[in-house]
């Protein structure tokens, strides 16, 4: 309705008609929120949190920032936290003080409940892969493979213990990988 003059028919506002009553800011609100005074609706933390997460078979994969460490991170009201924490607290309620949060499924990524539990700090250190190692309390990795002092790799930049016939596996898969795709 090219032609049209007079002030837009929104209570308020006083810019000139451009299209059917409406000044030009208020028409595209109209068109995109079927309002001409619409706005975004703005989702809620749980629904952020549900649109930054992957459900795969196991574990419940997080597509949101990574941190250096390998563990995700959400942002609520400018705050950062941990996104297992999050997935927690969600689930189950808040994290009794002196626990942390320990991934059964040894995935830092993951953000699966029912993969996250709530432990002493000491136990999480005992389960993880390089505190039971260097102090005797496992003989072998997750995959069966006895740790020796032939088998065992010791990082020199981080002292991080691996196991070596895991690391040969991962690198056969990764140049088989690589091959494929070239």
């Amino acid at each position: 309705m090219a032609g049209e003059t007079g002030q837009c028919s929104v209570d308020g506002c006083e810019r000139v008609i451009r299209t059917r009553g409406f000044c030009n800011p208020h028409y595209k609100r109209l068109l995109r929120y079927g309002d001409p005074t619409g706005s975004p609706k703005r989702l809620t933390p749980e629904e952020r949190f549900a649109l930054k997460t992957r459900k795969t078979e196991s574990c419940w994969e997080w597509t949101g920032t990574i941190l250096k460490t390998g563990y995700g991170k959400f942002v609520i009201k400018k705050k950062q936290y941990l996104a297992h924490r999050i997935a927690y607290e969600m689930a189950y309620g808040e994290i009794p003080d002196g626990l942390v949060i320990d991934h059964l499924c040894r995935n830092r990524k993951c953000v699966n409940p029912g993969h996250l539990e709530a432990v002493t700090n000491e136990e999480n250190l005992r389960r993880g892969a390089g505190y039971a190692i260097a102090n005797g309390m496992r003989d072998s990795c997750i995959h069966g493979h006895k740790y020796t002092p032939e088998n065992i790799y010791r990082s020199p930049r981080r002292g991080e213990i691996r196991c070596r016939a895991c690391a040969q596996i991962a690198d056969r898969k990764r140049t088989r990988t690589k091959k494929v795709a070239a």
